[in-house]
């Protein structure tokens, strides 16, 4: 059976009601209370978390609300999958309710994974589903992903820098809010790095295209249909589009791609304390809904020379950060936010 695809995927604005998930979420918080929903229904979530140290991110599986909490937050980096797959299979033949969540190429690898085993059935829709009503997928508006040998070197360069081992990283913290994208490492020694994503020389260079994988340009799975049975994103623009809506807390772009999707966020619906729909246009003109991204000119030159000499040197060489910016970003943590905001206005 294959699972009923949309014909057009229905986009909602929607941010959570629980003001410490939304805290801890990248966006409005809808990942965790979908989470949250699968394992109080004895299902399980898979999800790219931090390994202990801080080097790699994994897909690991979350059967308990604290293994839950580390799929949270925006990963910047490639994933590695390891056992998920097969783990996701495993569970599925025992009848557990699996929520899956990856970027939308991930997810095709999971459909792909599936389809030669039992579960799959004659593939004749695009994308492919596996027809298993326990299977709940949802796919990342996806930037693109980092080679994860760059983003080692990052934290261990951020601990050369500070003296110490990092203890916690959030690519997206909200402590100057949610539109403002800031970096925060904590360290052993007690130290703390804020950086806001235009003065910090990894979000720099993957915001800018030019630490992006070469797959990541042409990137087949940036479009509708989206793979997912949801696709997750920020509502950038909402300040735009729908002021009324925006108190830079957070606010998510859900699509609903397939029936079984559109299921499950009507069973959360309660808990939601923003759940409206919008246009598809307006997260289109904002999001990777319609084409990848498009790399740097200079994407293959950073990259080589970070293979042959390190971050630092890439960073130095193709990375630039303006001076008045690396100031701003230095006294930042010692003024209160008000007025860092009103810094941030005028550099």
């Amino acid at each position: 059976m294959i699972m009923e695809i949309l014909r057009q995927p229905t986009a909602y604005a929607v941010q959570c009601k629980d003001e410490a998930l939304l805290i801890k979420s990248t966006s409005g918080g809808v990942f965790g209370t979908l989470a949250h929903h699968i394992l109080e229904s004895d299902g399980i979530v898979y999800g790219a978390a931090y390994e202990e140290d801080y080097y790699s991110v994994r897909h690991i599986e979350a059967d308990n609300h604290e293994k839950l909490t580390k799929l949270f937050g925006s990963k910047y980096t490639l994933s590695q999958i390891g056992d998920a797959y097969k783990r996701t299979a495993d569970r599925l033949k025992e009848r557990r309710r699996v929520l899956f969540s990856g970027t939308p190429c991930q997810i095709a690898g999971l459909y792909r994974f599936l389809s030669r085993s039992s579960f799959g059935e004659g593939q004749t829709s695009s994308p492919p589903r596996v027809g298993n009503k326990l299977l709940i997928t949802c796919d990342l508006v996806c930037h693109g992903t980092v080679d994860p040998k760059i983003y080692e070197s990052y934290i261990k360069w951020l601990e050369q820098k500070h003296g110490a081992k990092v203890t916690a990283y959030m690519f997206r913290s909200k402590r100057n809010g949610w539109k403002t994208m800031t970096a925060e490492a904590r360290f052993a020694n007690g130290k703390t790095y804020v950086r806001r994503c235009d003065a910090d020389p990894y979000y720099h260079a993957f915001l800018t295209n030019l630490s992006l994988r070469e797959c990541c340009g042409d990137c087949k799975y940036s479009r509708i249909p989206r793979q997912g049975d949801l696709s997750l994103g920020d509502f950038w623009g909402v300040d735009k589009e729908r002021p009324e809506w925006f108190d830079d807390k957070g606010l998510s772009v859900v699509l609903a791609n397939t029936v079984k999707g559109q299921a499950l966020l009507e069973e959360c619906r309660e808990q939601f304390r923003l759940f409206e729909r919008v246009e598809i246009s307006i997260p289109s003109r904002y999001n990777n809904l319609e084409h990848g991204s498009a790399l740097a000119s200079d994407s293959k030159e950073y990259q080589r020379v970070f293979h042959e000499e390190g971050f630092e040197a890439a960073s130095r060489k193709y990375v630039s950060i303006p001076y008045k910016t690396r100031i701003r970003e230095a006294v930042a943590p010692f003024l209160p936010r008000k007025v860092y905001s009103l810094l941030r206005k005028m550099f």
